[in-house]
């Protein structure tokens, strides 16, 4: 049937919008909206801490007053929520620096099932797979730990970070990067070996040792495969083909 112009309005007249859905989408489009979406996670420091009485709002609720300290922020006031009584009242000074974005110390992380992993390492495990970095920490080191202890090193420049996230290497570091990559598969898989092959000898206590070894191991492996999943991908690439 030839749609004329007279058709065309008489039918527009009647329809609605659909929203846009995922399905509908191409899958590579659908993978880059995936990962545009993908939930973030910022964890600031503040050393020297804040006066609480007036950083903290003593209302509750949508309507809560601004505190003088937040008062500047008020425009934007619908846009983030503010968190009160969340001191996990570790004590030590400025030994106890390192319990910020976790509450446990370092001395007692054999005592908790998830050990001392911080806040945004614990979030990295949940959501960083879906972007290429799966966390990122900025000039401050032994603030963020893995759920192994090991205290996640800092990227310590402006010009290293601006490097890592937006200049693309070239194709002789790409190279390079893809070289170590299968060398470290290749020395885990030595390493893992050996250690299974002694693991019947180990008394309770270092079974316990061993087995946090491997999922050190683990974590390891599963960061050199993404790795190499976003090196195929490139830097403009916003999710691993």
């Amino acid at each position: 049937m030839a749609i004329n112009r007279r058709v065309l309005l008489r039918g527009a007249g009647a329809s609605i919008a659909l929203p846009l859905m995922e399905s509908l989408l191409p899958r590579s489009v659908a993978a880059v909206e995936q990962a545009s979406r993908a939930p973030r996670l910022a964890t600031i420091a503040e050393p020297f801490g804040v006066v609480q009485e007036r950083f903290f709002p003593t209302t509750t609720g949508r309507d809560y007053g601004m505190s003088p300290t937040l008062k500047p922020m008020e425009r934007v006031k619908s846009d983030f929520t503010v968190f009160s009584n969340l001191d996990h009242e570790v004590r030590g000074g400025h030994q106890a620096n390192h319990t910020l974005w976790s509450g446990i110390k370092n001395t007692d992380r054999a005592s908790f099932p998830d050990g001392n992993i911080t806040v945004d390492q614990r979030a990295a495990e949940l959501v960083g797979h879906n972007t290429r970095y799966p966390s990122l920490v900025f000039w401050t080191e032994k603030n963020s730990y893995t759920r192994t202890g090991v205290s996640v090193p800092a990227i310590q420049t402006p010009s290293e970070a601006f490097n890592l996230m937006f200049v693309d290497d070239t194709a002789d570091k790409r190279k390079f990067d893809r070289e170590t990559i299968t060398a470290s598969g290749s020395i885990l898989d030595a390493v893992l070996a050996d250690a299974n092959s002694f693991k019947r000898k180990l008394g309770r206590t270092d079974l316990k040792k061993l087995d946090e070894y491997f999922t050190s191991i683990r974590e390891t492996e599963k960061k050199l495969k993404l790795a190499e999943s976003w090196l195929k991908a490139g830097l403009s690439s916003r999710s691993p083909p």
